[in-house]
């Protein structure tokens, strides 16, 4: 039976879930409780009766911060996405259709915009047709600030508390198989200094030409003097299909197609080179925007999907450091 007082409770709640989203999003209750104009006591106190009511912890806090259990894991990728598509339902009707429509710009790597982002996008428009998306590859190309930036490695000059992780992977190294007939296939790391290096450089990384590899606790740094060296990885495949050289720190997605073609062949592949994250940022005066928001789990929900099956990528939770 629906009673004023559950429908209350039920408010609370509600409430009480999007207050344990900008927790974990800001990764700090203090910040959190800046964010949102409240005492720090608020927040600690809302999220101690949400984990009462739900009978379960979904944080742990230590002196190096909070931690979401494998409880709160769960709750928080559902949670989020349920409040998106919420959000984003009302905002549906509130909107006039007179309004002018809105722009939602983004900046991300070509590679992430490659995983079929304009299909997730032109799916989104059919749901919003008010929206309408301009996307870059740096925030230097827009005046002001984007409404999204995704990072390939951890960017300079940027807040990091705005940095929000998605997923982490291992760069790698590919050649053709022209080139193992040719050369044969490294077996060492220092065996990529026999041929020309393709080398793909992130702006964002700040990476010199040293590869650092490890196995099984074993370190070797290997100083390459690239042939060709490049922040776009799409000049450096050319050069490896012709088999004279090694395609060398790119992430297996890059290359996905040619990989599953047998054009290029993952090399080295019991060596590791250090995980390198990738953030999302979401500009603070429109993280609170309900199209932005379900947008954001849309994006999130298809990358994880892709990723799964990409050798090196890992999800937040299988990143080193996890997501806080």
């Amino acid at each position: 039976m629906r009673t004023p007082a559950n429908e209350q409770f039920q408010l609370d709640q509600l409430n009480d879930w999007r207050m344990l989203i900008d927790v974990v999003k800001a990764r700090s209750m203090k910040i959190a409780a800046q964010n949102l104009g409240v005492a720090p006591s608020t927040v600690t106190r809302r999220i101690d009766k949400l984990e009462t009511t739900m009978g379960t912890k979904f944080l742990l806090r230590s002196n190096q911060g909070l931690e979401l259990t494998p409880e709160g894991r769960v709750a928080f990728a559902n949670i989020s996405h349920i409040l998106a598509e919420y959000d984003a339902f009302l905002a549906s009707f509130q909107r006039s259709q007179k309004e002018p429509p809105q722009k939602i710009s983004i900046t991300c790597p070509s590679v992430l915009a490659d995983c079929d982002l304009i299909g997730l996008i032109t799916d989104f428009q059919k749901r919003y047709p008010q929206t309408y998306f301009e996307i870059y590859d740096t925030p230097e190309e827009i005046k002001g600030e984007p409404d999204l930036c995704y990072w390939f490695g951890t960017p300079t000059g940027r807040d990091k508390n705005r940095l929000q992780p998605i997923c982490s992977f291992h760069p790698v190294l590919a050649v053709a198989p022209s080139y193992i007939e040719k050369y044969g296939e490294p077996k060492e790391p220092e065996d990529i200094l026999k041929t020309p290096v393709f080398f793909f450089y992130r702006p964002t990384g700040g990476e010199g030409t040293t590869l650092t590899f490890t196995k099984n606790g074993e370190t070797r740094e290997v100083r390459i003097n690239p042939s060709l060296r490049s922040s776009a990885y799409l000049p450096l495949v050319p050069s490896a299909l012709g088999g004279e050289g090694v395609l060398a720190n790119i992430n297996s997605l890059m290359v996905d197609n040619y990989l599953k073609t047998g054009d290029l062949k993952l090399i080295l592949t019991d060596w590791k080179l250090p995980a390198v994250p990738i953030y999302q940022e979401v500009n603070p005066t429109r993280e609170r925007d309900p199209l932005i928001s379900q947008f954001i789990e849309e994006v999130l929900t298809h990358v994880h999907g892709i990723i799964k099956d990409i050798p090196g990528f890992m999800g937040y939770e299988e990143s080193p450091g996890g997501i806080f």
